[in-house]
C-alpha cells in the first residue's frame, strides 16, 4: 500500500508531504488491525468472563498503539538509533505509569494458573467471608455473607493469607461416606 501510494503521489506531492500521508496511512491501517483482532479476541474470551474479556480487549488495544507508535516513531526518524531510544524512553514511561495494572494482570494469570482458590470456593480475605464470584484479569470478586460484594485487586490477593471455608454441602457428604 505504500510503494503504491510513493508510486502514485510522488510527482504531486514533495517527499516531505507525501512522508506524512504514509504516516497516516500506517495510523489507519493499525487502527483497523487492533480494532480488528482486539473484537475478534472479545469474542473468543467472552464465553470465559465478560470481565476478563474486557481486560484482553484493552490490553490488545494498549499493546497494538504502542506498535503503532513505534513504527510511525521509527518511519518519521531517519535514524534508527533515535527511533529505538524514542522508542525505549516511551517503553519505559508507559511501564512505569502502568505498573499496577500489569502487577494486576500477572497476578491474575498467576490465580488462574495455580488455582488456590476457585469461583464458588468460601474463603475469608481482609475480614471478610464470601463467595467467589468471579476471579478476573484485574480483580477477583467476593460476595460476601452480608451481601456486599468486595472487589479486591489479584496483587493484594497473591500477597495475603486467605483462608479457604469449607462449604455446608461438603461437611454433610462427608457424613454421608
Amino acid at each position: 500500500m505504500l510503494a503504491a501510494t510513493t508510486y502514485l503521489l510522488n510527482p504531486i506531492v514533495p517527499a516531505l508531504y507525501l512522508r506524512y500521508l504514509q504516516v497516516g496511512e500506517v495510523a489507519l491501517v493499525g487502527f483497523l488491525a487492533i480494532h480488528t483482532i482486539s473484537k475478534i479476541s472479545y469474542s473468543l474470551s467472552i464465553s470465559y468472563s465478560e470481565q476478563t474479556a474486557k481486560s484482553i480487549r484493552s490490553l490488545i488495544r494498549i499493546a497494538g498503539a504502542i506498535i503503532v507508535i513505534a513504527v510511525v516513531i521509527s518511519y518519521l526518524s531517519q535514524d534508527p538509533v533515535i527511533a529505538a531510544s524514542l522508542s525505549t524512553i516511551s517503553g519505559l514511561v508507559i511501564g512505569f505509569a502502568a505498573s499496577n495494572l500489569i502487577g494486576n494482570v500477572i497476578a491474575g494469570i498467576y490465580l488462574a494458573i495455580t488455582r488456590p482458590f476457585r469461583i464458588g470456593d468460601r474463603i475469608k480475605v481482609f475480614n471478610g467471608d464470601g463467595r467467589v464470584t468471579d476471579i478476573g484479569l484485574l480483580y477477583t470478586r467476593l460476595l460476601l455473607d452480608n451481601g456486599d460484594e468486595m472487589l479486591a485487586s489479584n496483587s493484594s490477593m497473591v500477597t495475603t493469607n486467605i483462608i479457604l471455608r469449607k462449604n455446608e454441602e461438603g461437611k454433610k457428604n462427608e457424613e454421608q461416606y
